[in-house]
């Protein structure tokens, strides 16, 4: 027997070590030291060799040894506490096998033994900063249930999420009454996620995924580390903070579950470690690379449920980047019906494979199937509460019941499909409030397209530019160039091609940046008119502050989109209104083949000129801010007449053609190529450009015009939020100005009242001294009269 103890240390620090094979090979040579009596006679040495022999198998993925050992400590132990830890194991096994109604039962059955049953309402109000200090609970029996109602939560999530909200209360009670563990870390986070998902009190549920990490390291819960970190950043941290946030940590946790031999966990934090980076727009490449690993690893230790929701995310994958023959979505090699079939009873896997089909049919513009695909998974919601999959599902569902309305004729329904756009956006617009830098640029993509279908057009324009900046801002690259596919499908539809052009071209180099190779060629497939259109009218040059081109002729071609793209996106990136003015200027005159530039804004219902770039004379001003009925360098009647009729003009001789030639600027200066345009956003003049060339004549080619006009939207936009920034700096500066000056008058009248009240203190001092000298001179002058008094009376003695 002490062999066997030697080999029972041996497995244990060979486990601790996470050398599973060697702790296998240790454990089960000193349960072959074992007497057929040693149950009875070496009660304890042979409990701790079977319990640590389960552990061990489990984690070589042993499953069917593990059993046979399973057994028989649950015919010979002697109480349920001596047994809870392979009950522990047994639910692992279950969990790993994806039988998550079998793990669920003997859940059940063992806190029935323990004397825990679960509660059924919230715990009363509970403060974040008391619970931190509560007593250490030593309670073995209530230990070992909040041990058992860890590993009931998993099962629960996938099987019957109903009772998610019963075990986390009962965690929680079991705290507050008998106080905090290791397990407290667990318990207050689940609480986190109810409070985030069912209950939708995200503020103190995210307080309580914070309290959960604290007790973590209060405690230095090493072993349950892998659980809590995937609670708080699957199911809490994305409520209040960017999806991207989640990433490393839920890496730790596959990393600190490997260390403890949490392999159940490895799986939960390794599967979102996938699917995280998928959902913030991540280049494929690098999802499907770190995708491949983590297949091979739930292999490896052989967790059915992450395996079969990685399947599902590599065939998303697959049809995104190389596309499929298969007239169904989510039909191929990595996964197909034989996986569909091992998914019984994981509502979770389930759910994910009808999500992923309504999204791939949403991109490839299949939205009927898109929609059945939705109402499909609606029965499932309830699998990914609290979760990244619920903002995903609501937002995908919304967008496709609205693409469905406009391209269908028939009005079945449409009542109630628009209420559950309505819900879907009540809810987004909630999380939204907590979450923007996750989910605002959702609820404006969606009320954009709502806009469409109303015909609201302004509205719609509003919320489209809204979603493209959301995405942009927080690099959401996928759902950037979603938002411009579908504005460029709006403007197309308001007969507005040259818009619908720009938008329909950054939305395809951002699907490019994406890695979505089959999205990309479907639009070039089904818009070759608007993607082409920019692509090959114009070869151009890009360096980082201006375009150049390479030639200027009608017969040009080629344009490099990309570049027109990253010039617009120049254009979008500053935002004080001198340097865009600049880089505006610049920009334009290298393309148009001007000599000379203004930009005119529009302040109050009057022109100004900000900007003025000459070629000849390499000089470029800004921020002159002249009116424009002052200038000499402007036909004034070319200038009336676009700002009154908002209509451009571009005149190839202006000397002798059109109906300006009368105009005195022109006929002084003998103009030749001439082109004036607005710059306006939504509806409202921003302002004007005009170029003209003395040159040549016909130097404004429908080439250049065309990448003008690309550019002035992008201008558009840029200019009027600069002026935005540009008036709340002014107002900032003016509130900081009273603010020095009601503080500089405070300090003054600060400074008169501390002199008045050393005046006071000083006649209040003088005056008191006279008291006192007065006082004085009387005590002396009272002996002095005395002797006076009395002066006499010595003389007449003496």
């Amino acid at each position: 027997y002490k062999l066997a103890k030697l080999n029972l240390i041996s497995g244990r620090k060979a486990k601790d070590s996470a050398a599973y094979e060697s702790a296998v090979n240790f454990l089960r040579q000193g349960l072959s030291l074992l007497a057929i009596d040693c149950w009875q006679n070496y009660y304890e040495l042979t409990l701790n060799l079977y319990v640590e022999t389960v552990e061990a198998e489990y984690l070589n993925t042993n499953f069917d040894q593990a059993e046979a050992l399973f057994l028989s400590v649950i015919s010979n132990g002697k109480t349920i506490l001596d047994a809870v830890k392979v009950y522990e194991k047994k639910i692992q096994f279950y969990v790993a096998q994806n039988q998550m109604r079998e793990a669920l039962d003997l859940d059940l059955q063992v806190l029935e033994m323990l004397g825990v049953s679960l509660s059924q309402t919230p715990p009363a109000e509970l403060k974040v900063e008391e619970l931190v200090n509560l007593p250490e609970m030593t309670d073995a029996h209530k230990l070992a249930a909040m041990r058992i109602l860890m590993t009931a939560m998993p099962p629960a999530y996938l099987a019957d999420p109903a009772l998610l909200p019963l075990i986390a209360f009962t965690m929680v009670d079991l705290c507050v009454q008998y106080g905090n563990s290791s397990f407290a870390a667990y318990a207050y986070g689940f609480y986190g996620l109810i409070l985030c998902g069912p209950l939708k009190e995200i503020e103190s549920g995210y307080r309580f995924g914070k309290l959960s990490l604290q007790i973590l390291d209060k405690f230095n819960a090493r072993e349950i580390k892998s659980k809590v970190y995937a609670l708080f950043n699957i199911f809490v941290r994305h409520w209040k903070e960017h999806i991207k946030a989640t990433i490393e940590p839920l890496q730790d946790g596959v990393q600190s579950g490997l260390d403890t031999g949490d392999i159940e966990y490895v799986g939960y934090n390794g599967l979102l470690v996938c699917w995280h980076p998928f959902w913030i727009g991540e280049n494929l490449e690098i999802v499907e690379q770190r995708l491949e690993q983590y297949i091979n690893l739930a292999h490896k230790i052989k967790q059915e449920h992450f395996t079969i929701c990685l399947l599902i995310l590599k065939q998303m994958l697959i049809e995104l980047v190389q596309g499929t023959d298969n007239e169904y979505y989510l039909e191929g090699d990595s996964f197909n019906e034989s996986v569909m079939q091992r998914m019984a009873g994981n509502i979770t896997a389930i759910f994910y494979s009808y999500l992923a089909k309504s999204i791939l049919s949403y991109f490839f513009k299949d939205y009927s199937q898109s929609v059945k695909n939705a109402q499909l998974a609606q029965q499932y919601e309830v699998a990914v509460g609290g979760t990244v999959y619920l903002c995903e599902y609501k937002f995908y569902y919304s967008l496709a019941l609205l693409a469905f309305f406009l391209k269908t004729t028939s009005q079945t329904d449409i009542k109630a499909d628009i209420e559950i756009v309505e819900q879907n956006q009540k809810q987004l617009k909630q999380w939204a409030d907590h979450a923007p830098v996750n989910n605002q640029h959702k609820y404006d993509l969606v009320e954009a397209e709502k806009a469409r279908f109303l015909g609201q057009v302004l509205v719609a324009m509003e919320h489209y530019d809204r979603a493209i900046q959301g995405a942009h801002n927080f690099g959401y690259i996928h759902e950037e160039a979603l938002a411009y596919e579908c504005a460029a499908e709006f403007y197309l539809s308001l007969g507005r091609n040259e818009f619908a052009s720009l938008y329909m071209t950054k939305a395809h180099y951002g699907y490019r940046r994406w890695g979505a190779s089959a999205k990309f060629k479907d639009l070039e497939s089904k818009y070759p008119e608007l993607i082409a259109k920019v692509s090959t009218q114009y070869q151009i040059g890009f360096t980082s502050n201006t375009i150049t081109t390479s030639t200027a002729n009608e017969k040009s071609s080629g344009l490099d989109f990309i570049t027109v793209i990253k010039a617009s996106q120049a254009l979008s990136e500053v935002i004080l209104l001198e340097s865009l003015l600049e880089k505006l200027m610049t920009i334009v005159i290298e393309n148009a083949g001007a000599q000379t530039g203004i930009l005119l804004l529009d302040k109050g219902g009057k022109l100004f000129i900000e900007a003025q770039a000459d070629v000849d004379q390499d000089d470029l001003t800004v921020g002159q801010s002249i009116p424009v009925e002052n200038s000499q360098k402007l036909p004034i009647s070319v200038i009336n007449y676009v700002t009154r009729t908002k209509k451009d003009v571009v005149l190839s001789d202006a000397s002798s053609e059109g109906s300006f030639t009368i105009d005195p600027y022109i006929i002084e200066h003998r103009i030749k190529s001439l082109m004036c345009t607005c710059i306006v956003n939504q509806g409202k003049l921003i302002g004007l450009l005009y170029l003209e060339n003395n040159i040549t004549v016909g130097a404004f080619t429908s080439d250049r015009i065309q990448v003008l006009k690309i550019l002035f939207s992008q201008a558009a936009i840029s200019l009027e939020n600069a002026q935005l920034y540009a008036n709340l700096e002014e107002k900032i500066e003016e509130r900081t100005r009273e603010i020095n000056e009601k503080n500089l008058r405070l300090n003054q009248t600060l400074h008169e009242l501390k002199l008045a009240q050393a005046q006071l203190i000083q006649t209040e001092k003088m005056s008191s001294l006279g008291q006192m000298i007065a006082g004085i001179a009387h005590e002396i002058n009272n002996p002095v009269s005395f002797i006076h008094g009395n002066l006499d009376h010595i003389n007449n003695y003496t």
